[in-house]
């Protein structure tokens, strides 16, 4: 897991681009390593949700409000790395979406968990609510991961009982066809 604090709009994008590169880096050296990654926090960037973000792989049109150019930004950089932003994956009521609450009451979507394609498949539910008491006007992001979804020993094939033959045989064709089958 890589944690994340994004610059705010009063940044240049230049500090944001200095972010991205640096994850850029973390991405390529957990891909030479074979390590899954997630990041997850505060990305300052609000994707939006249906027709703003349709048009990308990497959200899943469940998100919150309205977007904006880092947001559109997050997606294109998300896409480009093949990670999912995980709390646009489910239909939520606008409570368990929104993660953050400025001064004037206004709310949105900021802080996210991007995935790559096998912990997508692995997840269950995602949500954002006040679980625990951060000190802050951002609410927590909860992921629930099931790990024995999908796997490997699901998807095997049950041996086939072999046909059953009676002993001895009254017909040996057909005990030699069943055989054969």
């Amino acid at each position: 897991f890589v944690s994340v604090y994004f610059p705010d709009s009063s940044y240049p994008d230049a500090e944001v681009q200095k972010v991205y590169d640096e994850l850029n880096e973390i991405i390529e050296e957990s891909r030479k390593k074979k390590v899954r990654l997630s990041i997850a926090g505060d990305f300052n960037a609000r994707v939006g949700q249906g027709e703003d973000t349709e048009a990308h792989s990497s959200a899943g049109g469940h998100g919150y409000g309205s977007q904006n150019a880092r947001g559109q930004w997050l997606l294109t950089w998300a896409a480009t790395n093949f990670l999912r932003i995980a709390n646009t994956m489910f239909r939520k009521p606008d409570n368990k979406l929104v993660t953050h609450t400025g001064t004037q009451g206004q709310t949105s979507q900021l802080d996210y968990i991007l995935v790559d394609n096998f912990t997508k498949s692995k997840l269950k539910n995602i949500e954002a609510g006040n679980f625990i008491d951060l000190g802050s006007d951002h609410a927590c992001v909860k992921a629930e991961l099931d790990f024995h979804r999908n796997s490997k020993k699901s998807k095997k094939k049950q041996k086939q009982p072999h046909p059953s033959v009676a002993w001895p045989p009254h017909d040996m064709d057909n005990y030699t066809t069943k055989l054969e089958d």
